[in-house]
């Protein structure tokens, strides 16, 4: 009896694993990754630096949850290659600062948001614009590029400020909070944080995406992550102190800037996905916030989520796991933009 329970058992043991590399091929050959260098890349792609591209580079990467290689092409200026460039001779000329999202990150250029709101402002008057989002960057250094760069030849400054620029800054807190946020970065934040670098086991990245579908299910692991209290939580002092230092940042900045800057807020997919489910003054806690300081400061802005209707559900607008805007996402973005009336202000 126990020779049958012993042969059974390493039978079943061997036809599991036999059935996990199975799934684990087909999801290989299905959320494929591949990169093809073209020219001057080094071992972190196009990425001189944290800070800085390298000039005239061009590279090509598909990622899991790409459905096929993006093009990232670096002119000779360091920024990201822009189909409208800049031209003196255009009406108008916009220059876009912000993070991986501004930058276009899993998106071909003519798929960013930066591209098709300057293309639809292009068929009413001649437009160019030069991106020089780039990935990683936080409010901070957004606004100290903003404030010291020379940004005389452009008419617009568009600033694509996401809710996780909140969370980026950094503002000292008590021991007790500080021990909050340690304990808050649990197996939930570790287990997507994983996810979403280059962890080998496809099937399960695979079956995250596919479960993190379901907004409910999506927003009950996102609200274990630590990143929830700065985003779409206002009962903790951390969270209203990081507002203030936007609203002192941004009042610091030189009045000719100010006077050309438009901040534009970039949705997350957890804002989405609160408006799917119907919680939409939780969706929209982060332009509310933002709304408050343009108001005070007197800064155009461009609260994209106020431009949604109240019971229409979104989706596929996010990669699930990663998180940037898909190109469907910039799309149904782009045009929540367009539909602003501050957007409508620069051609009338």
């Amino acid at each position: 009896m126990s020779k049958k329970i012993i042969k059974n058992s390493i039978l079943i043991f061997f036809i599991t694993i036999f059935c996990f590399i199975i799934v684990e091929g087909i999801s290989r050959f299905i959320y494929n990754v591949k990169i093809t260098k073209i020219k001057n890349y080094s071992g972190s792609g196009c990425n001189l630096d944290k800070k800085k591209f390298i000039p005239n580079c061009e590279i090509k990467i598909k990622r899991w949850e790409n459905k096929k290689q993006i093009l990232y092409k670096i002119n000779n200026n360091g920024y990201r290659e822009s189909s409208l460039p800049y031209n003196s001779s255009n009406k108008i000329n916009f220059v876009f600062f912000g993070d991986s999202f501004t930058y276009g990150d899993m998106n071909n250029e003519k798929e960013n948001y930066v591209y098709l709101i300057s293309k639809y402002l292009n068929s009413l008057k001649n437009v160019g614009y030069q991106n020089r989002g780039f990935p990683g960057l936080g409010f901070e250094e957004i606004v100290d590029k903003i404030q010291n760069n020379n940004l005389d030849n452009f008419n617009y400054i568009i600033y694509g400020m996401t809710p996780n620029d909140v969370y980026t800054i950094k503002i000292k807190s008590s021991k007790s909070e500080q021990s909050q946020t340690k304990n808050k970065k649990d197996f939930f934040e570790k287990l997507i944080l994983l996810l979403k670098s280059n962890f080998k086991l496809r099937s399960l990245q695979a079956a995250t995406a596919i479960m993190l579908k379901n907004d409910a299910v999506y927003k009950k692991i996102w609200e274990k992550r630590e990143t929830k209290d700065f985003i779409n939580n206002s009962n903790n002092s951390l969270f209203e102190s990081r507002y203030n230092f936007i609203e002192k940042k941004l009042k610091l900045l030189k009045k000719n800037k100010k006077k050309k800057l438009i901040i534009i807020t970039v949705p997350q997919k957890i804002q989405v996905v609160n408006h799917n489910l119907g919680h939409f003054e939780k969706s929209k806690i982060f332009e509310n916030k933002m709304s408050v300081i343009c108001k005070n400061l007197q800064i155009k802005c461009i609260l994209t989520l106020n431009n949604l209707k109240l019971r229409k559900k979104i989706n596929n607008t996010h990669f699930t796991v990663d998180g940037h805007l898909t190109p469907f996402g910039n799309k149904w973005f782009s045009k929540l933009v367009i539909k602003d009336k501050n957007f409508i202000n620069l051609y009338k």
